[in-house]
Formats: C-alpha cells, structure tokens, sequence
C-alpha cells in the first residue's frame, strides 16, 4: 500500500491550497474548497448521534463567524449524555479511514500513477485530511465522556489481565 502513496499528492496538494486560502484570508473561497470534506464531518457527528441516541435536531452547512472563529458547520443534538459524548464528538475521527481505502482502491484496480480517478477524489480526500479532525467545540463535547472513557481503559485492562489494576 505505501507504494500507492504519491496517488494522494493531487489530494495533498488541493489540501495545501486550502490552506494557503485559509492564510490569506480567503474565507469564502476556502469555505466552498472544504465543503465536502465539512458536509461528511458533519454527517458522521449526525449518524453518531442517531446511533447513540443523542437525538439530532439540526443540521447546518452554511460557513458563519462566531467570535474570533469560524464555524463551517454543525450539528445540534439534544440528548447528549456522559456514554454517548465521546462518540458523537470524536466521529469524524473516522473520516480518516476514506484515505487508505482510496489507496486499496488505486491497487486494486491498477491504476496508474496522476490516473483521472485521482484528480477527482482530489477535492473529497484533500478535503477530508483538513477537516477529519475534532474542532475545539468537538473536543468539548467529548469530555463530557470522562468517566465513560476511563471505565472503557479500566475494563480493557481488567479484561486482557495485565495486572495494572
């Protein structure tokens, strides 16, 4: 798979145009390049959501200013309770998983290296390698799941008999 690599550079680089966007300020332009990548990270907090029984009750892609940051999107959910915080807000997390798939993918089929199939995954997988990761607000949200996280390390460890406890 490593010699699949150099397929991800149009996806490198379209990532790295956004970012440079992002530097000089280019907010709207940037906003509409990361789209997809900010459509998937809000479906995967949604699909959470109603797995968990957080009970979503909107959902918003539309790029707005709140205080000194910018929200590209999100989603509401009233039921968000200490089991349930950590999967609801790390979800997107998942989202990295679309890379190595696209990578097995390019093997499988044979596809040459700079193949058209590259450049066209190019704005989706470009867009997922800036916006798979949590935002503060995620980051929040997942704390409330503390305990449960600390009960999941006690219980591995109890299970698998390494004596820590």
């Amino acid at each position: 798979m490593l010699s699949n690599l150099p397929h991800l550079v149009p996806s490198v680089i379209y990532a790295a145009t956004c970012s440079f966007l992002w530097a000089r300020r280019q907010r709207l332009i940037y906003s509409a390049m990361v789209l997809p990548g900010v459509f998937l990270h809000e479906l995967f907090h949604l699909l959470a959501s109603l797995i968990c029984n957080g009970q979503p009750v909107s959902m918003s892609l539309i790029p707005k200013r709140d205080d000194d940051a910018w929200v590209l999107g999100s989603v509401g959910s009233q039921n968000i309770r200490w089991y349930n915080a950590w999967l609801i807000g790390l979800a997107p997390l998942l989202l990295v998983g679309a890379v190595p798939i696209y990578l097995y993918y390019a093997e499988w089929m044979g596809l040459k290296l700079f193949a058209p199939q590259d450049f066209v995954v190019a704005p989706v997988i470009g867009s997922i390698l800036i916006t798979f990761w949590p935002s503060r607000a995620d980051w929040w949200v997942a704390s409330r799941s503390l305990p449960a996280i600390l009960v999941l390390i006690a219980g591995a460890v109890w299970v698998t008999n390494l004596g820590w406890i």
